[in-house]
């Protein structure tokens, strides 16, 4: 029989990392939340530049801004992307863990329905994680999109004025 490590699996420790993930997950929403309204500051401040009717002067400095942004948010996104992956694998080493007490340590014979609600409770906040993550992902790569779209309507703008000036 092989050797079942119990400090793994013990439940007061559980519930004491699931209560630190909750906390982590409220901060971790905060700051996202107020990342994303500096964002949407940011996309909004160059959708204004773009609709000024003087915009020869600020043509390049739209177009830096435009990229600085996007790259900027290609960045958080990779950033993300490797936190994501790190609380996945550490959901699948609970999943294990958790699978593991209420099979051996549990006290009880559970059926796979008990013990599937059972895992879904204790993973719930790391999930709630896995969700968090999913958002802010979600929202960077549509602001990535909407920094290419101003760069193509920047140059599309330039091209239209070119074309108007060339006319004349």
């Amino acid at each position: 029989m092989a050797h079942i490590d119990y400090t793994k699996i013990d439940r007061l420790a559980a519930m004491a990392a699931w209560a630190k993930v909750a906390a982590t997950n409220q901060s971790a929403e905060s700051l996202y939340s107020n990342n994303r309204k500096d964002i949407s500051a940011n996309l909004a401040k160059l959708m204004t530049d773009y609709r000024d009717r003087d915009m020869n002067n600020i043509v390049v400095t739209l177009q830096a801004d435009a990229l600085g942004y996007r790259c900027a948010y290609v960045e958080e996104i990779a950033v993300m992307m490797r936190n994501y992956a790190k609380v996945n694998n550490h959901i699948k080493k609970i999943t294990g863990d958790r699978r593991e007490f209420y099979a051996t340590g549990f006290g009880l014979k559970l059926g796979h329905a008990q013990v599937a609600e059972l895992m879904d409770r204790d993973l719930s906040e790391w999930q709630t994680q896995i969700a968090i993550f999913e958002v802010h992902i979600q929202f960077l790569r549509e602001s990535v999109k909407t920094c290419d779209q101003i760069g193509y309507a920047i140059k599309n703008r330039i091209e239209l004025l070119r074309h108007t000036f060339a006319q004349q």
